[in-house]
C-alpha cells in the first residue's frame, strides 16, 4: 500500500481548532451556542479529513468506489444511484448476462428472463404433430416415407411460406370394386349359390358383395327397385362362392352385383 507523501495528524489539528477561545461574545449563552456549532463543524471536518486520509492510504483519489459494477438487466429502468457510494473509474465495465434462446412457441410472448441472447443465437426448430386433434409429439423435422402403392410429393413453396404435400396411390393400392352379373335362371327361386372366378382371391381374402341397381342383361334399370338380394361370400383359391338370398320373394334371370376383395 503506498504511503502518504504529506502525513496529516488529524486529531491534533482538530484539538487545536477546538481550543481557540471565543471572542466578542455577549454572554455565556452565546458562547455556549457558538461552542456547540464549532464542535459540530469540527466533527464534520474530522470525518472529512479522515476520509481523505483513508483514500490516500489506498492510493486512490477521494470518493473512489472499489466494488464490482452491477450487471446489466434486460428491461430494467435506469437508476441514478447513490452519490454517497462514491464514483467509479472510467475504464470500468458492466457484466452482461447471456443465456440460451427459448424454443419456438405457438404464440408471441415477451418472456420474463433477465439475460440477453447473443447475436448469433439459434432457435431450435420445433414442429407439433397432431392426429385427429390429439398431440402426438414435438420434433425438429418430419420425414414422409413412401410405401407399397403410396408415394408422397413434398414441395417447398417459399412464396406462400408453406410446404405442399400430396399423396399418390398406385393402381391397385386400394381395393377395387368389381362388377359381375349372376343369373338366377328359371324357374324363379328364393336363393342360389354361385361361383365367381377371380385370380386374386385367396382363402384369407375378405369379400364384400352388394346387389347393384344397374340394369342386368335384358332388363330395365328400374326393375332392380322391386328386388333386394343379400349376399354372403366364401373365399377360395382363385375364386369364391356367393350365397345369394332374395329378401322379397322369388327372383329369376340375371342381376348385377358389385364386390370388393382385400
Amino acid at each position: 500500500m503506498p504511503s502518504r507523501r504529506h502525513p496529516i495528524h488529524v486529531p491534533y489539528l482538530v484539538d487545536r481548532l477546538r481550543t481557540v477561545p471565543p471572542k466578542d461574545l455577549a454572554d455565556a449563552a452565546d458562547a455556549d451556542s457558538l461552542n456547540q456549532s464549532f464542535n459540530s463543524i469540527m466533527s464534520e471536518l474530522h470525518r472529512y479529513l479522515r476520509y481523505l486520509q483513508d483514500a490516500d492510504d489506498a492510493g486512490l483519489p477521494a470518493g473512489a468506489f472499489t466494488g464490482t459494477p452491477t450487471d446489466l438487466v434486460v428491461g430494467a429502468l435506469a437508476i441514478l444511484g447513490d452519490p454517497e457510494l462514491g464514483w467509479i473509474g472510467g475504464g470500468h465495465t458492466h457484466g452482461v448476462p447471456s443465456g440460451s434462446p427459448a424454443l419456438l412457441g405457438a404464440i408471441l410472448a415477451d418472456g420474463v428472463g433477465l439475460a440477453f441472447s447473443r447475436n448469433d443465437h439459434v432457435h431450435k426448430r420445433d414442429l407439433l404433430f397432431r392426429l385427429n386433434d390429439s398431440d402426438v409429439a414435438v420434433r425438429g423435422a418430419s420425414n414422409f416415407l413412401d410405401s407399397v402403392g403410396v408415394t408422397f410429393s413434398v414441395v417447398d413453396d417459399p412464396g406462400n411460406d408453406e410446404v405442399e404435400i400430396s399423396v399418390a396411390l398406385a393402381p391397385g393400392a386400394l381395393p377395387q370394386m368389381t362388377r359381375v352379373e349372376l343369373d338366377f335362371g328359371t324357374p324363379a327361386v328364393v336363393e342360389k349359390v354361385f361361383t365367381v372366378v377371380d385370380a386374386a382371391i385367396t382363402p384369407a381374402s375378405r369379400i364384400i358383395m352388394t346387389h347393384s341397381g344397374a340394369a342386368a342383361t335384358g332388363k330395365q334399370a328400374d326393375e332392380a327397385e322391386f328386388d333386394a338380394i343379400d349376399c354372403r361370400c366364401e373365399p377360395g383359391t382363385g375364386d369364391f362362392k356367393v350365397y345369394a338370398t332374395s329378401l322379397l320373394g322369388h327372383v329369376l334371370g340375371p342381376f348385377q352385383f358389385d364386390y370388393v376383395a382385400q
